[in-house]
């Protein structure tokens, strides 16, 4: 396992990606022929990103403090963190706000919009029209359907939204079990 190398620029706690031995913003400076200087934090609102005191991270997007976990590493940032957490970068695909999917999840009960069951394990997955959005993973928010879990949204995806096979698979499992 090779070692986290650290940037070389004035006062920098990055990770260094670079075979520069520079972080992405040093890299910059220096590219353009300026003197390396100290980087300032990212900062939200006039404050500096900051950890509470049980060492949580706050998301710059629904402002909740939450744990490393909760958010995907991002070698450009000063913690190699992202400042969105993993929900609402996930949710930032389909233009929703977390309150939507909150929202639209207590109108479901709770529960996936077709089966009826509620998430074990893994949250509901946002189901949308591809005809209106074909780009894969990325919605207008506007064509949202539902929250559907993993099976359910799988299942669409494989026939491809299609009714007709929908039904097709259904006619052909009332024959087998006849």
């Amino acid at each position: 396992m090779t070692a986290t190398r650290m940037c070389i620029g004035p006062g920098c706690e990055r990770v260094s990606h670079r075979l520069n031995n520079l972080c992405a913003a040093h890299n910059l400076q220096s590219s353009r022929g300026k003197e390396l200087t100290p980087i300032r934090r990212k900062r939200k609102n006039g404050v500096r990103m900051k950890r509470d005191d049980q060492g949580r991270k706050q998301c710059f997007r629904c402002e909740v403090w939450k744990s490393d976990k909760e958010f995907a590493l991002d070698r450009r940032s000063p913690d190699n963190m992202s400042s969105w957490c993993r929900r609402c970068s996930h949710l930032s695909q389909y233009n929703m706000l977390p309150q939507n999917y909150d929202s639209m999840l207590a109108d479901q009960g709770g529960a996936c919009a077709t089966c009826g069951k509620a998430p074990d394990t893994r949250p509901l997955q946002v189901d949308h029209d591809h005809s209106c959005c074909p780009q894969a993973g990325r919605s207008c928010g506007h064509c949202i359907r539902g929250l559907l879990c993993f099976q359910c949204n799988s299942t669409l995806g494989q026939v491809s939204d299609s009714v007709d096979t929908l039904k097709s698979l259904i006619s052909y499992l009332e024959r087998s079990h006849s």
